[in-house]
């Protein structure tokens, strides 16, 4: 009965699971070896790591779905499945502040390029790209969307609570 439904859930998933092989597919046969600088190759690697944890997450959520609308014996615990789709909008948000840090970067390397070349190095790559996973993590902790659905799903079961 839900037939158009499963065949589009299946394609999602298909597509987020090829999404996340292809990403690592070319992080590891290109790399980031077309980049100059080694701060940007840096943020460049987080910013392939968080693609293929986005794609992987939204995957597995996909999946679960699947296995929950056709098979009707699987039940999860929805935290669980929530907890996977918090990660894949937060993997989201992440990369856009990497994207954001590295434009940040290369904005600093074109005003003042002596001092960017004299604080270059990969601890100050490494600091960045900390900065926005620590940023992004507080962000999750804060997130409205974990304290909401707790409420209502206590049992894990598919009854609601009133």
């Amino acid at each position: 009965e839900h037939l158009p439904y499963n065949i589009l859930i299946c394609i999602k998933f298909v597509l987020c699971s090829l999404g996340a092989v292809a990403v690592a597919i070319q992080w590891c046969r290109g790399g980031v070896s077309w980049l100059v600088h080694v701060n940007s190759r840096i943020l460049f690697s987080y910013y392939y790591a968080i693609l293929i944890v986005q794609s992987a997450s939204f995957g597995l959520l996909y999946g679960f779905e699947f296995f929950r609308f056709r098979f009707a014996c699987w039940e999860f615990y929805f935290r669980i499945v929530l907890v996977v789709r918090t990660i894949g909008v937060a993997a989201v948000f992440a990369s856009h502040y990497i994207m954001m840090t590295i434009t940040i970067e290369r904005l600093f390397s074109s005003i003042r390029p002596q001092q960017f070349e004299q604080c270059s190095s990969r601890i100050c790559g490494l600091l960045f790209g900390s900065l926005n996973f620590e940023i992004k993590k507080s962000n999750w902790r804060c997130s409205s969307h974990s304290s909401s659905y707790s409420t209502h799903y206590q049992t894990g079961s598919r009854s609601f609570r009133k």
